[in-house]
């Protein structure tokens, strides 16, 4: 029998994941159930599965289900902003601007890939050159 086919196969473990997800669990607590070491593992199998699946219902339903979440957590990082505002403390200030920072780049990312903003561009060259004509052009 195939491992992915085991009732503890890496094939189950991702159908878990996606089962609990659905019913509303977070990251972490997903991560914590199936012995991730963390959420960004949970995170990864999620996003294959969006990608791998793009053409199914369920995989859009995911899709739309992290980009709200993206909302939320753009939201968050505006009580993050209104607290930086607040602070006296100039490292406290600092460190906080720093987390914010990351996590910004972090949401950018996330974004980037549910949207398909970083997807690469199909680019085409009209160049046909010969090992010997590059030689030449060397020269």
């Amino acid at each position: 029998m195939d491992q992915q086919d085991t009732p503890n196969g890496p094939m189950d473990r991702q159908a878990r994941v996606i089962e609990l997800r659905q019913q509303g669990h977070t990251l972490q607590s997903i991560a914590d159930q199936l012995g991730y070491a963390g959420h960004a593992g949970v995170w990864q199998v999620l996003q294959r599965h969006v990608w791998n699946n793009p053409a199914t219902e369920m995989a859009e339903q995911y899709r739309l289900k992290m980009l709200e979440e993206t909302q939320v957590e753009r939201e968050l990082l505006v009580a993050l902003i209104a607290e930086i505002k607040q602070e006296t403390d100039v490292s406290k200030r600092l460190d906080m601007i720093g987390k914010l920072s990351k996590s910004l780049g972090e949401l950018r990312n996330q974004e980037a890939k549910l949207t398909g903003a970083n997807a690469p561009e199909k680019t085409e060259s009209s160049i046909n050159l010969g090992h010997e004509d590059w030689l030449s052009k060397l020269k």
